[in-house]
């Protein structure tokens, strides 16, 4: 056992790695933020003959303000601390 999960689905792609948006090489810089954590912790992995065409990429962080709590999120304009990933798919 070398600790590493496997699956029937291997090979996996990232959906926004493969679609590349804005001269994003990969992941979007962030998914979540709070006291305790800055980074990207969410990804959509693809399998088979799904191929993303678009993804949405996450604000600005500048856009965001602190909260009360010092935290970034969850606040009154974003109630999560992590924001949504939105890939557009096809089948091919």
């Amino acid at each position: 056992d070398d600790g590493v999960a496997r699956h029937a689905l291997a090979p996996m792609r990232s959906a926004y790695a493969e679609v590349g948006a804005n001269g994003m090489a990969g992941e979007p810089v962030w998914t979540s933020a709070h006291r305790r954590f800055f980074g990207t912790c969410d990804y959509v992995f693809l399998s088979g003959s799904l191929v993303a065409r678009r993804v949405l990429l996450p604000p600005d962080p500048r856009q965001l303000r602190r909260g009360a709590r010092g935290s970034l999120l969850p606040s009154r304009g974003w109630p999560s601390d992590h924001v949504s990933l939105v890939v557009d798919l096809d089948f091919v």
